[in-house]
């Protein structure tokens, strides 16, 4: 019969350095921070750049 770890079984089975982790906050978009935003700015600027070195050609 299979049973669930037990609190101290699971925190065996965690790396090290997350034994002491309390608690995590994800971003998922807008909640906590303007991350789309910030997001849209990289892309451009990565695109920009790229197509800047490498204009694409006429047809």
């Amino acid at each position: 019969m299979h049973r669930p770890p037990t609190p101290a079984t699971r925190h065996d089975l965690l790396a090290p350095a997350l034994r002491d982790v309390r608690a995590v906050v994800f971003d998922t978009d807008g909640v906590i921070t303007d991350s789309a935003r910030v997001h849209a700015a990289a892309w451009k600027a990565a695109f920009d750049a790229y197509l800047r070195a490498h204009p694409p050609e006429d047809p």
